[in-house]
């Protein structure tokens, strides 16, 4: 299985979480997974990031498989979001 395939089906498994914050912040698929370090597209993937991990239980490398990121940029997201948000916040 290659990479694209790989990513296609772990966002099909996790739709029902990006697809609603996608809306929410009115931004694209296309742009979450590409390299910008934009604010927005940031604040996103850590919303994504916290609801993948505790409200559907995915482990952290296969959150960075979808993403194409390294399981440390998602403790690190995660990380951020709990400072700015709080870790009772489960997004």
């Amino acid at each position: 299985m290659n990479n694209e395939n790989d990513r296609q089906e772990l966002y099909e498994e996790a739709k029902g979480v990006i697809a609603p914050l996608l809306e929410k912040y009115g931004c694209t698929l296309e742009q979450l997974y590409s390299d910008s370090h934009a604010q927005l597209y940031a604040v996103v993937r850590q919303e994504i990031y916290v609801r993948l991990r505790r409200q559907r239980g995915w482990h952290l490398a296969k959150i960075g498989r979808l993403f194409g990121k390294h399981h440390a940029t998602v403790i690190n997201a995660i990380k951020r979001w709990d400072e700015v948000h709080g870790k009772q916040d489960k997004a």
